[in-house]
């Protein structure tokens, strides 16, 4: 559905169900939508709530690089919705990084089974290695210029979010 318009149109979902961690670390932040009009289709609200939760991820990364120095490459993502190519493709744009995506993105289960596997002797390291095989990567398409401007309205619609119900 988010591919079959070529933008959110100025539609920004802010995913905060329950408050923002963070970099922000409000409790009284709330979900929002933004930018709604009389045109807005069910494709670019589901695109802009794909982007959004992009958005937090980059929040997150930003914070991550400036306490470590460390500027992210690549990303490994895994779970049911990583299997949303878009997602995944927008979350490349939106990081600048290249993201990863393994065969089995079923990681929670596939990690304890590993684990299981390698305390009985079943499986040694070489095995686990071969068990992240990468289905497919995705790489940034975008320029530095449109992910700068995305990300301002984003942080425009962070700050409309923030303190929603401190007081209510």
């Amino acid at each position: 559905m988010a591919l079959s318009v070529p933008d959110s149109n100025g539609v920004v979902v802010v995913p905060t169900l329950t408050g923002l961690s963070a970099p922000y670390h409000d409790p009284f932040s709330r979900g929002a939508i933004f930018g709604l009009t009389r045109g807005t289709s069910r494709a670019r609200v589901a695109r802009a709530t794909l982007e959004g939760i992009n958005y937090r991820l980059k929040d997150i990364l930003i914070a991550v690089e400036k306490e470590s120095g460390v500027k992210m490459q690549d990303v490994r993502i895994d779970g049911g919705a990583s299997n949303n190519n878009f997602l995944a493709q927008d979350m490349a744009d939106m990081l600048d990084a290249v993201v990863n995506r393994p065969a089995s993105v079923e990681a929670t289960s596939l990690g304890a089974a590993e684990m299981a596997a390698l305390a009985v002797g079943f499986w040694d390291i070489e095995d686990m290695n071969k068990a992240l095989e990468i289905d497919r990567s995705f790489t940034p398409q975008i320029t530095e210029e449109e992910r700068e401007k995305r990300y301002a309205i984003w942080q425009d619609a962070i700050k409309r979010s923030i303190g929603w119900m401190k007081d209510k």
